[in-house]
């Protein structure tokens, strides 16, 4: 069995391995920077550091961000690094069997899983970054 973190994104749900998740955070103040990336909000300040706030609903359709944030962060460590998810919803915790990704899901994904009849996509959070990496944001 694993567990992941159930969390709205826009108009869909995705799931996010809790093995790389530290906390859920209220998404306070975030400071504008200079990026390639459309998706990435800017910085925040999170226990004395500096964090990038990617807005996931973005990165996922390919768009920018919009201008007003959402009100949940999801910080995550990836490969070392921190990185705040800004969602628009994160309080259901899921513990099931992940399942292969089938054809024609076109997230990031390293597995699915079953909940209440439907796939719930579970990000590959590595792949994220690297993705990020290649746009010249640094997380």
């Amino acid at each position: 069995m694993s567990r992941f973190l159930l969390v709205r994104v826009g108009l869909r749900s995705v799931g996010l391995a809790l093995d790389q998740i530290e906390e859920i955070v209220d998404l306070g103040d975030t400071y504008a920077v200079p990026t390639s990336c459309p998706a990435l909000r800017g910085l925040m300040l999170v226990n004395g550091h500096l964090v990038p706030v990617l807005h996931l609903a973005s990165y996922l359709d390919g768009s920018h961000c919009p201008e007003a944030p959402d009100p949940v962060g999801v910080l995550a460590r990836i490969n070392g690094r921190k990185l705040c998810l800004e969602v628009d919803d994160a309080d259901t915790l899921l513990e099931t069997e992940y399942l292969s990704v089938p054809p024609g899901i076109d997230l990031p994904a390293r597995a699915v899983a079953r909940h209440e009849g439907s796939l719930i996509p579970i990000l590959d959070l590595n792949r994220l970054s690297g993705d990020l990496m290649d746009q010249g944001a640094s997380v």
